[in-house]
């Protein structure tokens, strides 16, 4: 009766085996080059985020335009208080005011703060947080309708998106990890795995009434040359 290797393939720990080094290795690179491309991707989305500010910001002032300068030549502060309250009601604008050609203020409205920016928010976008629109009328000057954009708001808007973006970019590398452990494991460890017990199977002392099989499919490629070298 043939006798087998005593020196069958031992269990290895989980941690241990070739697909999950693979996987680990993967996991890493993947998260490596995953959050480089979304350190780029956080700058240019922080340049659109700027940009769609400012436009917004120039786009709302050229529509309260009319009833600004209206309400500066007639130097009227009613109206003037209702076109700095309708400023005041989109979100991210911080304080409106409009002013007449000589500088004083005929009405301005304010958002509540609980205090200054923060110096992160403030960094980010303080400098795209102010806008001025000269009125005139009939080349004479009228004064002046300004808006101030909260920094805090349009940060947090920005990094909301960014956690998006984050996220979905860490999903994203642990599905690619999750394929290529997959691929790995059933291109290379399985055909390994099968060899190993092929071989253990052989008996030592009459190596040759037994040779030691190829795993099926594999016949062709390097797992099949170790085996055949094996005989």
């Amino acid at each position: 009766m043939m006798a087998g290797r005593d020196d069958a393939p031992k269990r290895r720990g989980l941690l241990s085996g070739l697909t999950v080094r693979q996987a680990a290795a993967t996991l890493v690179v993947a998260v490596a080059l995953g959050g480089l491309g979304s350190a780029v991707e956080l700058v240019v989305d922080w340049r659109a985020h700027r940009a769609e500010a400012a436009a917004a910001a120039r786009q709302v002032l050229d529509m309260m335009r009319g009833p600004a300068e209206e309400a500066a030549y007639q130097l009227d502060p009613g109206l003037a208080r209702q076109v700095a309250q309708g400023l005041l009601s989109i979100g991210q604008v911080a304080r409106a005011a409009v002013t007449d050609d000589y500088g004083g203020e005929l009405a301005a409205a304010a958002r509540p703060q609980a205090g200054p920016p923060g110096k992160l928010a403030a960094w980010l976008f303080g400098d795209v947080a102010f806008y001025r629109l000269e009125m005139a009328r009939d080349g004479r000057p009228l004064g002046r309708l300004e808006v101030a954009l909260s920094p805090d708001r349009l940060a947090e808007s920005f990094f909301d998106r960014a956690a998006v973006n984050a996220a979905s970019g860490l999903l994203r590398a642990l599905a690619i990890s999750a394929v290529i452990a997959a691929l790995f494991a059933w291109m290379v460890t399985r055909p390994i795995v099968r060899l190993g017990q092929n071989v253990a199977l052989v008996d030592p002392a009459a190596p040759a009434r037994r040779l030691i099989a190829t795993p099926k499919g594999r016949e062709n490629d390097e797992i099949g040359d170790l085996a055949a070298a094996l005989n």
